[in-house]
């Protein structure tokens, strides 16, 4: 099924009848283009989801262990590493009750556009984690979100102590088998 994080938390939203949007990119491809239709089967507005022509979709292989930890096989970013949002789609975001962001790109001007304008964001750091974006981000965030391992509790909390200590109003820590913290 299509995913990355911020595409899953639409859905989430969308299947609870909230109004959801997704801005990103995916290629022109058959990945794209099945993430396009499976995002509109669930309600979520693509307006902003741009269509890279000759451009290949990013594409991550997970595999769930039998105890319920995620392994990151392999890590293709694809148009989502340099993708920047438009002035449009930023402009959309700073008229929502919530932004939930993540990826490598640099979105940090658009992040600051729209907390200036009062919406709350949450940002997946994702795994790895990738702290050295929180230098800039943090200050931005109202939620925080992390990967730490299964069984290293010491780890999760630094991580999230980490991230409240540069300016996140919040920090959640995902330990695979063992929840969250």
């Amino acid at each position: 099924a299509p995913g990355g994080n911020a595409l899953n938390v639409a859905a989430g939203l969308a299947a609870a009848g909230l109004p959801t949007a997704h801005v990103g990119a995916v290629g022109d491809d058959d990945e794209g283009r099945f993430v396009l239709a499976q995002a509109a089967e669930r309600g979520i507005d693509t307006t902003h989801l741009a269509v890279v022509p000759d451009g290949r979709t990013g594409l991550n292989t997970i595999t769930v262990t039998p105890d319920g930890d995620r392994v990151f096989e392999s890590e293709e970013l694809g148009v989502s590493a340099t993708f920047r949002p438009s002035d449009a789609a930023v402009e959309l975001l700073k008229t929502r009750s919530w932004v939930h962001a993540t990826g490598p790109a640099d979105i940090v001007d658009a992040l600051k556009a729209v907390a200036a304008a009062g919406v709350p964001i949450s940002y997946d750091v994702y795994h790895p984690p990738r702290t050295e974006r929180l230098q800039e981000l943090a200050p931005l965030l109202a939620v925080a979100f992390l990967s730490a391992p299964a069984g290293d509790a010491a780890a999760a909390i630094g991580l999230a102590r980490d991230a409240v200590g540069r300016g996140a109003r919040a920090a959640v820590v995902s330990r695979g088998k063992d929840g969250s913290l």
